[in-house]
């Protein structure tokens, strides 16, 4: 859109008009909708902190292993 409505004959400084920017129309999720973006977000990622742990967990243990097959 942006690249459509921009004026300007130097490809890197083009100029893009106040009233373009106020008229710009960005859909934003209700924030109920909002609020399940970020439940989701924060789930995944007790996941992922959740499986660093355990992989975390697996390499002492590994360490412990090759430790006592050394010795």
């Amino acid at each position: 859109y942006f690249k459509y409505s921009a004026k300007g004959k130097n490809q890197t400084m083009v100029k893009i008009s106040s009233d373009e920017l106020n008229n710009f129309y960005l859909p934003v999720p209700s924030l109920k909708d909002q609020q399940k973006i970020v439940d989701e977000i924060k789930a995944e990622l007790d996941k992922q902190e959740e499986m660093k742990q355990k992989i975390e967990s697996e390499r002492v243990k590994i360490d412990e292993i090759i430790g006592k097959a050394i010795t």
